[in-house]
């Protein structure tokens, strides 16, 4: 899973700055034709638009496919508005899935997965479980959020509900992947299983570095905690730089590593943006 930094500093939202300690996620859908997140950067990079979320999941600028990170995971959106008990604005990272015509299952399937798979990804930062996790209509019928559809617009067309992507993501957060669930853990002390020792990544990524490290450079790897349990025989990979991304206060990781990036929205003086800080 990809995630580039777009974030809209010219929306109201962002200029506002207001932080939140996330508690859950929220996922929505667009609900229009638009696969490309670029539409959604150019419109609501601007002044008096009174919405924002922390990302989109669609066809990226550069063309390639994955998460366009908007705001600050710790930032407070713009994102479900009010309803009957408060807002989820003030708890909840929250997320679009850019929908095509809901005529194409591997756009939706190729959209529902990235969502799983960043869901997973901030349940391991933030300490934080499949449960915590909510679609739209579900955080209006709760009293937190307007009156909206998504995701019940989409995913039962396809066989998918919100109580599936909470498993899969459940799935995932356990060691296993989204087909069938493996190893033990949770999101607050996960598991660390091994994957096969023939896994094609492994293979393929030891192979690259050991071509980088006959040439005279340096080599590592760079992800989140997921992608080394579950995409990864660690063995191979473990006498090179581990550069793990996991964004809270205490690193939870089972394995030995070289730099730990704690935050995507750090400042630095001198830098208007938020910036990544590591700790080496």
């Amino acid at each position: 899973m990809e995630i580039q930094q777009n974030f809209l500093t010219g929306n109201d939202c962002y200029k506002a700055g207001k932080k939140i300690a996330p508690t859950g996620i929220l996922v929505h859908d667009t609900g229009t034709n638009q696969r490309k997140v670029s539409a959604y950067l150019t419109s609501w990079n601007k002044s008096g638009v009174s919405k924002c979320v922390h990302a989109f999941i669609g066809n990226l600028p550069d063309g390639s496919f994955g998460v366009a990170q908007t705001l600050p995971w710790t930032m407070r959106c713009w994102g479900c508005g009010s309803g009957s008990k408060g807002s989820y604005n003030n708890t909840h990272i929250q997320f679009e899935l850019c929908q095509d015509d809901r005529s194409d299952q591997a756009w939706f399937e190729k959209c529902y997965q990235a969502g799983v798979e960043l869901c997973a990804h901030l349940c391991r930062t933030y300490g934080l479980t499949a449960d915590d996790i909510v679609d739209h209509a579900e955080a209006h019928a709760k009293g937190y959020a307007s009156n909206h559809s998504d995701t019940g617009d989409w995913f039962p067309k396809y066989g998918k509900s919100m109580d599936t992507f909470r498993a899969d993501v459940r799935a995932l957060l356990e060691g296993g992947n989204t087909a069938s669930a493996g190893g033990q853990g949770t999101a607050d002390s996960p598991a660390a299983p091994a994957a096969p020792s023939d896994s094609a990544e492994s293979q393929s990524a030891a192979a690259q570095f050991q071509s980088w490290l006959n040439s005279g450079y340096s080599a590592g790897v760079y992800s989140y905690a997921s992608w080394f349990y579950n995409s990864l025989n660690f063995a191979n990979i473990s006498k090179y730089n581990i550069w793990i991304a996991q964004y809270r206060d205490t690193l939870n990781f089972s394995y030995k590593y070289n730099i730990w990036q704690y935050t995507g929205s750090g400042h630095v003086n001198g830098i208007s943006k938020p910036v990544d800080m590591n700790i080496g």
